[in-house]
């Protein structure tokens, strides 16, 4: 971008980036619902014990009472409406791995919005008239 960008075409790009920067701020908001989530799931499953009882949620508030059997494989979903039937330990690094992998991404999609605020700052500040 040259030092004497248009004013209007400056606004236009600056608009671009805030709303990208808002696309951005919402990913990194589902990211980190999506590790809390596998957090609760991932403690879940190592405070399991054999022959446990539990209420399993079926949906609408409502839950049923079970016995949980700890040789019982785990349903672990694995991607494009797929699952894996797996056993504790493999379900366990199944998460681990989910969690990482999420983390980073994280990271990734917290950089990308610092990068964009600090571009759109840059170009609030061209735009601001001096005096």
């Amino acid at each position: 971008m040259s030092g004497t960008a248009d004013p209007e075409r400056m606004g236009l790009e600056l608009e671009a980036i805030q709303q990208r920067l808002r696309r951005v701020e919402s990913q990194s908001m589902s990211l980190e619902a999506d590790l809390q989530e596998t957090r609760r799931a991932l403690s879940t499953l190592e405070s399991l014990t054999a022959d446990q009882d539990a209420l399993v949620p079926i949906g609408g508030g409502l839950h049923v009472r079970a016995r949980l059997h700890g040789d019982a494989p785990i349903v672990v979903p694995i991607g494009a409406g797929y699952a894996s039937d797996q056993d504790l330990d493999a379900a366990k690094a199944t998460l681990q791995e989910r969690l990482e992998a999420t983390t980073r991404f994280l990271q990734e999609t917290e950089a990308e919005a610092d990068r964009l605020a600090q571009q759109g700052q840059a170009l609030m500040a061209r735009l601001r008239p001096s005096s």
